[in-house]
């Protein structure tokens, strides 16, 4: 299917080879079953085979050895042979590194803080902001389903999105929905607040776990990963840490301090090379003998066996076959 799309003309040139060998009859076994022959589907790889390295140039190229050879179709439906780029590799120091992933956890912590100042302080939220128990137990609902819709979306355009603007937006936009909850007594804005909060949330939650990934110290991705839980958590016991020490009637003094905060990490992202988001970290190949020593002996040991049992049942079918 991928090399008619690539050339009109072969697929009429296999109809026309099925149809010579069928006339032919050599195709697959014959009437009297005494002439074993190839079936269509050898007849055509040995047809592709003839026109990728026999003619020359080349009328079909060899899309399964070349990568880099992909089929984009245009907006009125040609196809077109376009060579993909390949991707760069950027060169981030291990210091830079850690200052982007202090950052990173950072995010994923604070964003939790409204949840321990919202819980520590309810008594005091509900007097200041006027709202029933309903009311206030919705707030954790809209958050949920906040976070239900951005993981939605943030799956289907992840790819057409710029990692660093997603996340610089996203930490930003939060920032702003925090400030925007200590100004308003409405309820059902104050719900709608909270939904934004689960749904800006999402998008670095779901992001940061794959910068970790990719960017990541690798001998140590998972401390990194077990960290980034670990402040998750954490998040919320500094809301509670802040209550206790602007007052439980001064819980907005705590939004704010979490709203600066996240603004200043959206500005670090901001003014960081987007090549630290979304490219391929750069990282120098290892010898034969370095690679020997980061797989651990039993692995090791245990891939030795079975290339000589590999070895042994190759000799074995050789000395069968001559």
């Amino acid at each position: 299917r991928e090399y008619s799309l690539i050339d009109p003309r072969f697929p009429l040139l296999a109809i026309a080879l099925k149809h010579i060998i069928k006339v032919l009859k050599i195709n697959n076994i014959t009437d009297d079953k005494t002439h074993a022959f190839l079936n269509s589907f050898s007849w055509v790889l040995l047809l592709i085979a003839f026109l990728q390295d026999v003619i020359k140039p080349p009328v079909l190229p060899k899309i399964l050895k070349n990568s880099e050879i992909l089929r984009k179709e245009t907006f009125f439906g040609n196809n077109k042979m376009e060579k993909e780029d390949e991707p760069r590799k950027v060169k981030l120091s291990r210091s830079y590194r850690l200052f982007l992933y202090a950052i990173m956890i950072s995010i994923e912590g604070m964003e939790n803080v409204s949840s321990g100042l919202l819980s520590s302080a309810t008594k005091e939220v509900k007097r200041d902001l006027e709202l029933t128990d309903a009311k206030f137990g919705s707030f954790g609902t809209a958050n949920s389903f906040g976070r239900i819709i951005s993981s939605t979306l943030f799956s289907m355009f992840n790819q057409a999105i710029s990692r660093k603007w997603s996340t610089t937006l996203g930490v930003s936009f939060h920032a702003i929905f925090l400030f925007c909850f200590t100004l308003t007594n409405n309820s059902n804005i104050l719900i709608v607040i909270r939904g934004l909060h689960g749904f800006t949330q999402m998008i670095s939650a779901i992001y940061i776990p794959v910068w970790i990934n990719q960017f990541g110290i690798r001998s140590y991705l998972t401390v990194q990963i077990t960290a980034l839980q670990l402040f998750m958590t954490t998040g919320k016991c500094i809301g509670y840490f802040l209550n206790m020490y602007f007052g439980l009637d001064n819980w907005k003094t705590g939004f704010f301090v979490e709203g600066g905060y996240l603004l200043f990490c959206s500005f670090c992202c901001l003014i960081s090379n987007e090549d630290y988001f979304s490219r391929t970290l750069y990282r120098p190949k290892l010898t034969e003998e370095e690679s020997k020593k980061r797989i651990s002996c039993t692995v090791y040991e245990e891939q030795e066996v079975k290339s000589v049992k590999k070895e042994k049942k190759r000799n074995f079918l050789s000395d069968i076959a001559t």
